[in-house]
């Protein structure tokens, strides 16, 4: 290919090919690092520093000295490729690797790219860190009732982004997007009532938040507050139902009890049987969750999500974001396409994943929305979307779906990135 796209720090190792194929040809290290450089570019998709790939010296070495003889250098030149500036020479560093060795470098969010140069600011090439946001391939993941909503209104391009196609949802009526919100909701209703056998009122609010049980995304948020949250649960005049799900990584301690505290709230008496996990996440419980929620749930420590594609693939299908002003989402939000979750400190910096009355308060805050979207969902008193609600739909189709489709993301990587590299001199 013209240009090589290295995601993440683990894909460096193709730029020793890549050099290796340079030198057979008679170059020198200097030259062909030159000459690789100019046709790769380099996505970085964590905002942490434990998200990145380091190896001590003593690991890496064995796996690199044979480069280092084959190409008739001291292995320490070769080392240096992965110098650390803030580890010293006994640590190599992936994202090191592939910043020195890509011409292009780009985050995956607007915010992401910022916390990237900070990331990455001792390091050379740190300071030219872009951003592309992330997308979704709106195919795989729209309900097949909605798609033949969109194809027939929208026409062709809709699942691309295009954004005069879909101008035309203005167009959808009240009564059709209740209609379709009633249609895709029928698959979690089932699903919920077959693994955990729960009901899910006709006329609730449907709350989701399904993905990894990172401690940083903090899915129990809500139980900082069990008395307001309990109160909330408990209102008949404006009933709402939390759904979570997900999965803990097998090593991670405190992602699993994260998860088993919220399995456990479900069971108690103040969860009133509005309060659900479901288990055994896989894709198919992930769209049903997307097509039968009315409202996602984002709870990040802020600026902890790189981008984030769960709400963006939940957006597509009508329900509306209620989130930390934190990867796509701090770009995308406009006030009035979703709801917004106040921060405790909104000039803060990369804050710790532990913090107490930072968590009491954007639980405060994140009640407080919850409490207000529940006032707007039942505000007609008709057990179904308020025309206010409706209204508010239509306008998040019409900002974020150009927006979040993986169509859009293609189309700026390539605007953006690949032909000014391949045009290059």
């Amino acid at each position: 290919p013209g240009v090589h796209h290295l995601n993440e720090g683990h894909a460096g190792f193709l730029l020793l090919e890549l050099i290796d194929r340079e030198i057979s040809a008679g170059a020198s290290l200097a030259d062909a690092l030159d000459r690789v450089r100019s046709r790769v570019l380099f996505t970085t998709h964590t905002p942490v520093p434990a998200g990145i790939d380091r190896f001590e010296r003593g690991l890496i070495e064995p796996h690199l000295r044979p480069w280092a003889d084959r190409w008739g250098v001291d292995i320490g030149e070769v080392l240096a490729l992965g110098d650390d500036p803030d580890a010293g020479s006994d640590v190599f560093n992936m994202a090191v690797l592939c910043l020195g060795g890509s011409a292009r470098a780009n985050g995956v969010s607007a915010l992401h790219g910022e916390v990237s140069r900070d990331l990455f600011a001792s390091v050379p090439g740190g300071d030219r860190i872009g951003s592309i946001t992330n997308g979704v391939h709106a195919r795989t993941w729209v309900s097949d009732h909605l798609q033949g909503v969109f194809d027939e209104m929208l026409g062709l391009g809709w699942d691309r982004g295009d954004a005069q196609a879909w101008a035309s949802i203005d167009g959808l009526s009240a009564d059709a997007v209740r209609s379709q919100r009633r249609a895709t909701r029928s698959d979690l209703v089932e699903l919920v009532a077959r693994r955990c056998g729960t009901t899910i009122e006709p006329d609730s609010l449907v709350i989701g938040f399904a993905r990894r049980f990172a401690t940083y995304k903090r899915a129990d948020l809500l139980l900082r507050h069990p008395e307001r949250l309990s109160e909330l649960l408990a209102d008949d005049d404006r009933p709402i139902h939390l759904v979570f799900a997900g999965k803990a990584h097998p090593a991670d301690g405190p992602g699993k009890a994260l998860l088993a505290s919220i399995v456990a709230h479900g069971s108690t008496p103040e969860a009133n049987g509005r309060f659900t996990f479901l288990p055994d996440y896989d894709m198919g419980v992930a769209r049903a969750m997307y097509h039968g929620c009315d409202v996602w749930l984002n709870t990040p420590v802020r600026p902890h999500e790189a981008s984030g594609t769960s709400g963006e693939k939940a957006a597509l299908n009508g329900a509306l974001n209620c989130s930390i002003r934190d990867g796509w989402w701090a770009e995308m939000s406009d006030g009035a396409n979703g709801f917004d979750i106040a921060l405790h400190d909104p000039e803060g910096g990369f804050g710790a994943v532990e913090d107490a009355e930072r968590d009491l308060a954007e639980s405060s805050n994140t009640l407080d929305r919850i409490t207000e979207m529940a006032a707007e969902f039942h505000a007609d008193r008709t057990g179904d979307a308020s025309m206010a609600w409706v209204n508010r739909m239509v306008h998040a189709w019409r900002t974020l779906g150009p927006r979040v489709t993986a169509g859009r993301m293609v189309a700026d990587y390539d605007r953006d990135l690949y032909r000014p590299m391949l045009t290059a001199d």
